[in-house]
């Protein structure tokens, strides 16, 4: 929600849109009059940027290594949050805004409240870190892609971890938070119980698999 492609893009809500530089930066501009409200600094690589989904911040990784939120409407300064030694590679908001979560070059997890900029939990190095995080609809769940391949859904109100699916190639969850679907490699679909980690179909078709 609200992630910025490398050229740019418009803020939920369409008031304000980013707009990227030939030096790597970001102008965020006001649509109605066309003046620039701020800029961000040389990002940590093109699309490392992204607005919360209504619109209101801005997030940004930064090329040294710093995590940056911003109003969008004024360009202050709100969070400057915590650094990570190897440096955040991907983040994303809650779909309420509320929450950020963030995957390091090492593969750590690190949930941060997005209004204080307090950490709610962390995760040992054990994630792909060219996979983002990815929140359930409702927000209360997070899925997380491991080093071997296999999905792990958090609990973002407890930082723990409710379950894990092994052979991951890609899934989605339901509108109401309540199931995953999940593609595995082979041939295989799989629908599981999101709140328990329990299987309630499976799939198979391995001449053409599912995508």
């Amino acid at each position: 929600i609200g992630r910025i492609a490398g050229a740019g893009g418009f803020a939920p809500g369409g008031g304000a849109f980013a707009a990227a530089t030939r030096d790597g930066e970001l102008w965020i501009c006001d649509v109605s009059e066309g003046g620039r409200r701020f800029r961000t600094g040389a990002l940590a690589w093109p699309g490392s940027a992204c607005f919360s989904p209504e619109g209101k911040s801005l997030a940004a990784l930064l090329g040294d290594g710093a995590f940056r939120v911003w109003e969008t409407a004024t360009g202050r300064a709100m969070l400057n949050l915590s650094r990570s030694e190897r440096g955040f590679v991907c983040a994303t908001f809650s779909p309420g805004g509320e929450v950020l979560a963030a995957v390091d070059g090492d593969g750590e997890l690190t949930v941060f409240d997005a209004r204080t900029g307090v950490i709610r939990f962390r995760v040992e190095a054990s994630h792909n870190s060219g996979s983002p995080a990815v929140f359930s609809p409702a927000g209360a769940m997070l899925a997380t892609v491991g080093e071997r391949g296999d999905l792990h859904v958090w609990d973002v109100e407890r930082g723990a971890e409710r379950f894990r699916v092994d052979r991951f190639a890609r899934g989605a969850f339901s509108a109401d938070d309540r199931r995953l679907m999940v593609a595995r490699p082979g041939g295989e679909l799989v629908l599981v119980d999101a709140l328990t980690g329990g299987l309630l179909l499976s799939l198979s078709d391995p001449a053409y698999g599912f995508s």
